[in-house]
């Protein structure tokens, strides 16, 4: 996720909190597919968005299409709508106290929200780790950014 898709996910899971508690697992999972309605579920969406990081590379129809001479488009999406590349997102895993605590309670049938509760605290882990952590939104970002300029390199432009 992007800042802005973290932020939109942050808003749409503080609204899910505010709900009153579900009667079940299956309510719980109404609750939370009403709330999160907001959030888009297709890449190209997110992509387009700008609510999460890709990796962009050369396909072979763009590989093809520079060997036989063809001209690319400038625009990105009319790059990947013409299948000259393509978009990956860029996953990590992680493993959120949110999300584990989700997780656990819709698998327990629990009905209280406190599970939620629970907060990162970054600096009692990199005091544990004796290190800093990177920023992970600096990180995707130029990952994304590096993929982007070698596509331009091979692009010529």
């Amino acid at each position: 996720m992007t800042r802005a898709g973290r932020e939109r996910y942050d808003t749409l899971l503080a609204r899910s909190r505010e709900l009153p508690p579900a009667a079940d697992n299956a309510a719980h999972q109404r609750q939370l597919g009403e709330v999160f309605a907001d959030f888009p579920d297709d890449l190209d969406s997110l992509r387009q968005q700008g609510l999460a990081y890709f990796r962009y590379r050369l396909s072979d129809t763009g590989h093809a299409a520079l060997a036989a001479g063809e001209t690319p488009p400038t625009d990105l999406d009319a790059l990947i709508a013409r299948h000259w590349v393509e978009a990956l997102p860029i996953t990590y895993e992680d493993f959120l106290p949110v999300s584990a605590a989700g997780i656990f309670q819709s698998n327990l049938g629990d009905t209280r929200h406190a599970a939620y509760a629970s907060e990162s605290n970054q600096a009692a882990f990199e005091l544990a780790l004796g290190r800093p952590v990177l920023d992970e939104f600096a990180l995707y970002a130029r990952l994304e950014e590096d993929s982007r300029e070698r596509l331009r390199q091979q692009l010529g432009q």
